[in-house]
């Protein structure tokens, strides 16, 4: 009895091994198109934002530089939340909420209107709330360290 328990954990313990080798397999064929300081830009970050942009009928030339362009983004977008997170700029699920609603309000719909018409779109919003969490820091980012420090004279 007790070799046979001993079998049982073994099948399950290879099991779960060849899973993880599987789905790490999958994860490390992703490329990475730039790093960052320590942080890195994957090929399917990039091709995430790729999709939101209509590519047909684009020349060669065309396409490389809406890439770039999109690369470019991204990068400034992980230089502006890494210097947030060192600022220890961080946003709360409350003032996530009120941002959501002010959202929501200028558009004439409640929150849950809101969550529909983004999903109606194909975007999770999951994705979306953490979309909006990353602006609301690079604002605050923004506003604590150049706003703030913005001088205009009379001349």
């Amino acid at each position: 009895m007790r070799f046979e328990q001993i079998m049982n954990k073994l099948k399950n313990l290879f099991f779960l091994v060849s899973l993880l080798l599987v789905s790490t397999s999958h994860s490390l064929q992703d490329n990475v198109v730039a790093i960052v300081n320590d942080k890195v830009i994957l090929q399917s970050d990039l091709d995430e934002r790729m999709r939101e942009v209509n590519t047909q009928n684009l020349s060669r030339i065309e396409f490389a530089k809406i890439k770039n362009g999109i690369l470019d983004q991204l990068i400034e977008e992980s230089l502006l939340d890494q210097a947030s997170s060192r600022m220890g700029i961080r946003i709360s699920d409350i003032d996530l909420q009120n941002h959501l609603k002010l959202l929501a309000k200028n558009q004439g719909l409640t929150v849950l209107q809101l969550k529909d018409a983004v999903e109606k779109q194909g975007i999770s919003y999951m994705k979306y709330l953490d979309k909006v969490k990353s602006n609301i820091q690079r604002q605050e980012l923004f506003r604590t360290q150049f706003t703030n420090r913005a001088y205009v004279s009379d001349e």
